[in-house]
This record gives structure tokens, sequence and C-alpha cells, in this order.
């Protein structure tokens, strides 16, 4: 028996030569049209990016040297890349604490699991990507049978579910919450 392992994450999974794992993504992303354009002032102005694909759908410039505070090691190297330099990481959302002497340009997507805009005033909320599903891909992988499938978001994992398909290991992240119908558990991992 071939054991095979797909990640469903939205980004491309960084190879590693030491692992097999097939990218068949379950999502895709859309830049969403009316973004919220800021002048922000590095003195009092920071910058919150929890997912990566955040600022690359942003359709305004950031200066370098804003400070940034992200989520998860790929946005962290992805913002290095891209020349930012004042960047402060935080394994989950939840770690993120904010100041009332600073104000706060979140970029976001669809789903988030901290809701910063919508408790502080001191926040504007840009949502600058939507995402859909890309069901077709659901047949791709439950004809190619992966032993272990990795899942990162409830929608992908809804997808699954109704596919009938049923790997020896569901790999997902703790925002998911599985019917104990199927699998008994999930194995949770934290991506960042």
């Amino acid at each position: 028996m071939q054991y095979i392992t797909v990640s469903t994450q939205i980004v491309r999974p960084t190879p590693d030569p030491s692992q097999d794992i097939r990218w068949i993504p379950l999502e895709e992303t859309h830049t969403v049209n009316k973004q919220i354009e800021l002048n922000l002032n590095l003195d009092n102005w920071k910058v919150i990016v929890t997912h990566r694909r955040a600022i690359e759908h942003y359709k305004f410039q950031i200066a370098s040297n804003i400070p940034i505070l992200c989520v998860g090691i790929k946005t962290k190297l992805y913002l290095e890349s891209q020349g930012y330099t004042n960047i402060s990481y935080h394994k989950s959302a939840t770690e993120i604490t904010l100041e009332d002497r600073y104000y706060y340009l979140w970029l976001r997507g669809t789903n988030f699991k901290v809701n910063f805009a919508g408790t502080r005033e001191n926040v504007v909320g840009c949502k600058t990507y939507s995402t859909s599903s890309l069901r077709n891909n659901v047949n791709i992988i439950t004809n190619i049978k992966p032993s272990k499938l990795l899942v990162y978001s409830q929608e992908q994992y809804e997808l699954i579910k109704e596919s009938g398909y049923v790997p020896d290991k569901l790999i997902i992240v703790p925002s998911i919450k599985i019917g104990n119908d199927i699998w008994p558990e999930g194995i949770t991992v934290n991506p960042a």
C-alpha cells in the first residue's frame, strides 16, 4: 500500500525533501475590490496581518518599516521577503495584544479567529480577500485516497466530510470542529 499525504491549504507548502506531500488546495482567494487606503503614520499606526493572503491582496502601498503584528512563521517569512523590517511574530492571533496608544490597520480575509475590529475603536478592519471552495479538487483527493490529509479550515473539512472519504489520519488546525460520527478525533497541529 502506498502512503500519500495531501495538504489542502490555500498557500503552496514549502517543499520538504524528507516528506512526500502533495498539494491539492480546496480553497482559493480573490481580491476584494472595495478596500480602505489609509495614510499610516509610523509613530502611531501598526498593521495586523493574520494570514499572508491578507497583505498579498491589499491594493495599496505600506511603508516597509511600519510595525507589523503577524501570525505564523510563513507569514513572517513572506513579509521579510517583501522587504518589511519591523515585524512582531505571534504563533496565534490570540497572542496579539493591542494598546490604546496606537491605531491598527487589520488586513483580513473572510474568516478569522479573532475579531480585532469588533471590540476596539482604534482598529480599522479591511477585508482584502474572499475565499471560495474548489469542489473539483475534492474528487482528485478521493481518487488518490491519501492516507494522511491535512485540512486547514472548517469549510475544507465540510467538503471532505461530504465526499464520504475517510483517510487513516486527519490532521487539522485548532479552529476546526469535527463531528465524532466519522473521526473519533483529528490530530491537531498549529501550522504557525
